[in-house]
């Protein structure tokens, strides 16, 4: 919990590659954490890594059970919303 505060403070101060370090430290121990998962797929969309932001929360969405659903349609959205990003920056050019 303690690393957990800690990665939520660096991201709030914009400190996305800092986070992803410390995530990649965290999650190394369990890739089946979901709240780090989302986190670290924050990070990931925050500095246009889109493809890897996505992959990262289709891994949450493997990992959720069914009872928390709300949070699966938040993450699916999410995915929706990189993949709109990417098309409409791939427009511009």
């Amino acid at each position: 919990m303690e690393n957990l505060e800690k990665i939520n403070e660096l991201i709030n101060n914009k400190k996305y590659v800092e986070a992803k370090e410390e995530l990649a430290k965290l999650i190394h121990g369990d890739e089946k954490d979901a709240e780090a998962l989302k986190l670290l797929g924050l990070c990931h969309i925050n500095l246009g890594e889109f493809k890897e932001g996505q992959g990262v929360f289709e891994t949450v969405v493997k990992y959720k059970t069914m009872p928390q659903a709300g949070f699966i349609l938040q993450v699916v959205m999410t995915i929706k919303m990189i993949i709109c990003t990417q098309f409409q920056h791939m427009k511009k050019f």
